[in-house]
């Protein structure tokens, strides 16, 4: 999610949002002995607005050079008054 070290939501740009989702997931497969580029199964993409989709993927898609599968969904509400998340499997 695009939250802060505090847990926080972000509530800046896309941009600023895609970071903190990338750097979030990266900590944490770190910390799990993995990393981004064991990411294996499809990654899906929640956001409400689908018109972002641009700014993500140019911030995002950088961070996955291997490019696993990705599915991006518009959805009309995300928890916490998010407007983008992620999940995807990864190998630890």
């Amino acid at each position: 999610i695009p939250a802060d070290a505090q847990g926080n939501l972000i509530k800046g740009s896309v941009t600023e949002k895609t970071q903190a989702i990338i750097q979030n997931s990266e900590a944490l497969l770190l910390e799990a002995g993995s990393g981004l580029n064991r990411v294996i199964k499809k990654q899906q993409v929640y956001m409400t607005d689908a018109s972002i989709m641009p700014e993500f993927t140019k911030v995002y898609d950088p961070a996955f050079q291997h490019r696993p599968a990705r599915s991006i969904v518009e959805v009309s509400k995300l928890p916490a008054g998010m407007d983008i998340q992620v999940d995807f499997f990864a190998v630890i």
